[in-house]
């Protein structure tokens, strides 16, 4: 296959907004390829590797793998999961579903116009042309599963801080004694999400699953808050459910796997570690976050943590907790990764004992995606 550095250059172009530095740098030196302390010095020499008549094989195939990299790292860095189980035998089979899943997909205004091949970004122009709408952008067909690749362009509010100049304070009265203001502005966004139907696995009873995986980011690296994060899901939860209803009439989509119950078991299990808590003491009835500074670090045993739980067990009126949140963090073989699963719950899940969905964050690509979702699962589904 000859070499499109037309292309190349499209899915490097943007990923400044995406993507840390020292991340992409990090893959880079692996596979011996030019870093600079900038995107623009990093991503010029790339672009000019990929120009270079003179271009070797083993150049194009380094070239290749960034790629690659970024493929997997758009579609498994930072995301919400929401899990849902299907009786697939009334509906002629999950690998069915989604091959009508996929037919069916131009009848929900998904889009398939992206100006460019995935992993490619928009650019802050291009953007203005699809606010609001949702781009089907690849599929990606893996033993037992097919994933959907969306693109959604969203609109979002940022808040900054201006800080304010006695030039500024001049030109405009109204600055006059004023340091510092607090402005917000309107920003475009491009999130790359998946939606996976799973049919088969390597449990011995494995449960057919819809899952979506979608991206929590936002302009400026911050993350979406709970709220948003459900806008997200009832979006992606209408476009599956318009789809499948074209092919059966009778399709209903269940409710999402309840992740509440994981909580207690991890922590019970001495796995990973756990780096952050929130819980409330059952008879004080006080409300506390306990948060580890690393997230290689383990709450568990922490001297202060582990005091307080045998000193309340102990206590002339012994009390216990009830934990609503819990962030776990693992140490992944052969992997730079440190990925974390949140369990965010917030204090009103006591009264619900229902989470609906879990957060994987910190990792760069499939396989330390896959063990985190895997110990997700794996608790998930223990009696």
């Amino acid at each position: 296959m000859v070499f499109d550095a037309n292309a190349f250059t499209s899915f490097v172009s943007n990923i400044d907004k995406r993507i840390p530095l020292p991340d992409f740098a990090s893959r880079l030196r692996e596979l011996d390829l030019p870093v600079s302390n900038s995107w623009s010095k990093t991503v010029a020499a790339l672009i000019e590797m990929a120009e270079d008549p003179k271009i070797t094989g083993d150049t194009i195939d380094s070239l290749n793998n960034v790629v690659s990299w970024l493929s997997e790292y758009f579609r498994y860095s930072a995301k919400a999961v929401f899990v849902y189980d299907l009786p697939v035998s009334s509906f002629g089979g999950l690998e069915n579903l989604a091959a009508e899943f996929r037919k069916n997909l131009k009848h929900t205004g998904v889009l398939r116009d992206h100006p460019y091949k995935f992993p490619a970004l928009m650019d802050r122009v291009e953007l203005e042309g699809f606010n609001g709408r949702t781009i089907l952008r690849k599929v990606f067909r893996q033993s037992g599963s097919l994933s959907f690749v969306f693109s959604s362009v969203r609109e979002f509010q940022i808040k900054e801080t201006i800080a304010i100049s006695r030039a500024d304070a001049q030109a405009v009265g109204k600055l006059d004694g004023y340091s510092k203001v607090v402005g917000f502005r309107s920003a475009l966004h491009e999130q790359i999400d998946v939606v996976r139907f799973r049919w088969s696995g390597t449990a011995a009873a494995f449960q057919p699953t819809i899952e979506m995986i979608l991206d929590v980011t936002k302009p400026g690296g911050s993350m979406l808050n709970s709220n948003e994060i459900l806008i997200r899901s009832r979006e992606y939860r209408s476009i599956i459910t318009g789809s499948l209803l074209r092919y059966n009439r009778a399709f209903v989509m269940p409710a999402e796997l309840n992740f509440f119950p994981v909580i207690q078991k991890i922590y019970n299990s001495r796995e990973g570690n756990v780096c952050e808590l929130g819980f409330v003491t059952m008879i004080g009835n006080s409300m506390k976050t306990e948060k580890m500074k690393r997230n290689s670090a383990d709450l568990r045993t922490e001297t202060w943590h582990a005091g307080a739980m045998v000193a309340i067990a102990s206590a002339p009126t012994p009390d216990t907790i009830d934990i609503y949140k819990l962030n776990v963090s693992w140490r992944i073989a052969m992997s730079d990764d440190e990925p974390v699963l949140s369990i965010p719950g917030s204090y009103r899940a006591l009264s619900t004992s229902s989470i609906d969905h879990a957060i994987v964050l910190g990792c760069t690509g499939r396989s330390s995606f896959d063990f985190t979702y895997g110990r997700l699962m794996t608790f998930a589904r223990m009696p």
